[in-house]
């Protein structure tokens, strides 16, 4: 008797540590703190000791550049040789000591897929991600993958993953503001469509 395998569902986080990024972090840190003394109101929607800044980057050719590499791997492990266009749209954050970021997904901004860029973040709170079977316990063992995924920020180092993963960032407790650069990806309809599996 022949058994076959159907796979319902998938979920990976693909992840890179820039090559360059000792040199391009304290240029957004830099960057980032300065909009924030100029415009200390945060985004709407903000967590509480959290600063959300929406603004062009000097460095938007960097961040897109690094963005876009890691996306392309995503289209080539999963449609091979289809060409996909993109839409990024980034934002920053400033966690104070003290504070996290509670759990969320990010499909209602209209979002395919999602990240962060840690600029400087070590040290200040795991990210907690998982799907909404493992964080209501759905899944259990011995079935594989069965609990969240704790993840410890790396300075330099991009996350990319489906933007329905719901996540949170733990308390930081440490004495220095969180810096990161988040992210979603958007798909316009026709590019969705030439990449349909």
């Amino acid at each position: 008797m022949k058994v076959y395998q159907t796979i319902l569902n998938e979920t990976r986080m693909f992840h890179t540590i820039y090559d360059g990024y000792k040199t391009l972090n304290p240029r957004l840190q830099e960057e980032i703190m300065g909009h924030k003394r100029e415009h200390p109101e945060s985004l709407p929607g903000s967590n509480h000791g959290c600063w959300r800044g929406l603004f062009k980057s000097r460095h938007e050719e960097q961040i897109l550049h690094l963005v876009l590499s890691v996306l392309d791997q995503w289209v080539k492990f999963y449609f091979a040789d289809k060409k996909m266009k993109a839409v990024v749209k980034y934002w920053f954050n400033v966690n104070d000591p003290g504070s996290s970021n509670v759990l969320h997904h990010h499909v209602m901004s209209g979002a395919v897929l999602s990240g962060v860029y840690y600029i400087d973040a070590e040290g200040t709170g795991e990210l907690q991600a998982g799907t909404i079977d493992q964080w209501t316990k759905q899944v259990r063992p011995p079935h594989p993958f069965h609990n969240c995924t704790y993840y410890e920020p790396k300075n330099g180092e991009l996350l990319l993953f489906p933007s329905y993963l719901l996540h949170a960032v733990g308390t930081n407790s440490a004495l220095f503001q969180r810096v990161n650069l988040a992210f979603n990806v958007e798909f316009p309809e026709e590019s969705l469509k030439l990449g349909a599996l």
